[in-house]
């Protein structure tokens, strides 16, 4: 991945980020911040943005120490070697579960548009876009960065929609006095934290990146800067054009249709809008799971690189394209696992991958704690970001208790155990052949 033909400008590297924390979130949550906190339903990215922003600058920072290094270097030389391959463990498998929840939202809302697809079984209907996502990412680093930019104009079709529509539409009677809705601004936190995750996808793509130094605390920033700001935008104009008829709506599905309706145009040209929205909400969906597919391999082959792996000149093979297909095709193993375990449960999924995902947010700001006690620098930025991690983590347990769902915690612990045996037995092998 050193040589330049595979490597991705500034701007891809924001369209990556965006691509993946622009998945089905944001219209997930429509009605719902609606329902909660009424036309504060936006403030509420702002807040999450602003409790957040520690977590995001302990991440700049980290790619400024460790430009090219990803997970594992954030804790291994500042920690331990061991510390820095659970955490890039647990990453690769926390966001293997959020592509694959992403390819069964897919799904569904395909065979929702046209009712004629639901007589295929919607796991098969999942294994064959997964199929398809696997074979779209044997293709080369640059070539997929292209499709991501076009998808990307496609996904956000449904944002820029409600945004020209409130310059058309604006009803300033649904502006109205919000003192009685600061009560529901709390209950939103857990669902727009689940929306903003991703940003730190750029640490995973950092060596492919041009100029990874400047380039990947840039991509962090910028992307996630956008994302808040559509996100904003498209949560306040929604609720300003329909007020509180929005929040009564059962979910996200009746929000559109609602919207369209106040267009005033033909009932067949409402239906083809309607099928337009809901197919780029899909394709939402769809792009943000080609993405993490996308920039997770190198997670396994950073790992296979140390030798951290069974096996790891074997995971390291690349097809004529540079792509470590064997890294792609694990990746689709572990999925179809995913598939057929968790059996489509939305909430099982959204807890493994938030919990596994905020584990590795918490070892590695302790490495970059680690790395500036070292260095004599102020360590306020970590310990903040630390506070972070505390309330995510407690968001997670939290949903698995009300839930009374163990399974995450299950599967996350046996993906643990298993990777440090694999450590071990891998360190061994290493050893073994150095003194041979």
């Amino acid at each position: 991945m050193s040589t330049q033909n595979n490597t991705i400008s500034l701007g891809s590297a924001i369209i990556i980020n965006m691509n993946i924390i622009i998945g089905s979130g944001v219209f997930i949550n429509t009605t719902e911040l609606a329902h909660r906190a009424g036309i504060l339903g936006g403030l509420s990215y702002v807040l999450v943005g602003i409790l957040m922003f520690p977590l995001i600058l302990s991440f700049v920072k980290l790619l400024e120490y460790y430009p090219s290094g990803g997970f594992y270097a954030f804790c291994s030389s500042s920690l331990h070697p061991i510390i820095g391959f659970i955490n890039t463990w647990c990453y690769f498998f926390a966001k293997l579960s959020s592509a694959t929840l992403s390819i069964h939202i897919f799904t569904l809302l395909v065979q929702k548009t046209f009712p004629t697809l639901t007589i295929i079984n919607p796991i098969i209907f999942d294994l064959a876009v997964l199929g398809c996502l696997l074979a779209l990412n044997m293709l080369n680093v640059k070539t997929g960065s292209r499709i991501q930019s076009w998808v990307m104009i496609f996904k956000l079709f449904p944002l820029f929609f409600v945004i020209t529509s409130g310059i058309i539409l604006l009803n300033s009677s649904h502006i109205t006095a919000v003192d009685a809705l600061w009560s529901g601004i709390p209950s939103t936190i857990p669902l727009v934290l689940h929306a903003l995750l991703g940003f730190e996808v750029a640490c995973v793509i950092s060596r492919n990146i041009e100029n990874p130094r400047i380039n990947g605390p840039r991509a962090i920033l910028f992307s996630y800067a956008a994302v808040i700001v559509l996100f904003v935008a498209y949560q306040t104009i929604f609720y300003s054009l329909i007020g509180t008829d929005l929040a009564m709506q059962i979910d996200y599905r009746g929000a559109f249709p609602l919207l369209i309706s106040k267009l005033g145009i033909s009932e067949h040209l409402r239906d083809i809008l309607g099928h337009l929205i809901h197919l780029a909400i899909a394709t939402s969906a769809l792009s943000a799971a080609f993405g993490i597919i996308y920039a997770n391999l190198w997670n396994l082959y950073s790992l296979a690189e140390l030798k951290h792996t069974i096996a790891p000149a074997f995971i390291m093979q690349r097809n004529s394209f540079s792509i470590p297909f064997v890294c792609v095709l694990a990746q689709g193993a572990i999925m179809i696992i995913y598939l057929f375990t968790i059996l489509g449960i939305q909430t099982t999924f959204q807890q493994l991958s938030a919990c596994g995902a905020t584990i590795t947010y918490t070892l590695s700001i302790l490495g970059l704690l680690a790395t500036l006690y070292k260095k004599n620098k102020s360590l306020w930025t970590p310990i903040l970001g630390l506070v972070n991690c505390a309330i995510l983590l407690s968001a997670s347990a939290y949903a698995m208790l009300i839930t009374h769902n163990p399974l995450p915690l299950q599967l996350l612990l046996g993906i643990i155990i298993f990777g440090v045996i694999m450590y071990a037995i891998s360190g061994k092998s290493t050893s073994t052949k150095g003194q041979s």
